[in-house]
């Protein structure tokens, strides 16, 4: 999905450079369109700015993983990490969802509380629910 975005934003940004170009192809004098080519410019740099951070954060994203089988679930972030976590080993499971839409799923088991946010994994709770499901 993040692809998508940066895609059309990508999209975006290019026509109003192509609005821009054509600003600048009209035979009015500069006093009297220097102000609109501008705004085109002001308005497509940001777009544009923005499509290689969107793009690097979509391909992040593939390598964000959850698995779950039988006996455990594996969770692979994006930065790398990869966890294994046995279902006999896991106490509860919670999703705490927060004001900011990043929210903390949280997996507690006799060692220690893993948490992780919506960055370490997808559809943190869809996750809780399915781990909830399992450990009963």
């Amino acid at each position: 999905m993040a692809y998508i975005a940066a895609v059309a934003l990508g999209l975006l940004g290019s026509t109003f450079l192509i609005a821009a170009c054509v600003e600048i192809s009209a035979s009015d004098p500069w006093k009297q369109k220097w102000q609109s080519l501008l705004e085109w410019l002001v308005a497509a740099a940001p777009l544009l700015l923005s499509v290689p951070k969107l793009w690097k954060l979509a391909r992040g994203y593939q390598h964000n993983v959850v698995r779950l089988d039988a006996a455990a679930v594996t969770i692979q972030t994006m930065g790398g990490k990869h966890f294994h976590i046995p279902f006999a080993q896991i106490r509860t499971v919670k999703w705490e969802p927060a004001k900011n839409d990043r929210g903390v799923l949280a997996i507690e088991t006799a060692e220690t509380t893993y948490k992780f946010d919506l960055h370490a994994c997808p559809r943190p709770e869809t996750v809780a629910r399915l781990i909830a499901e399992r450990i009963r």
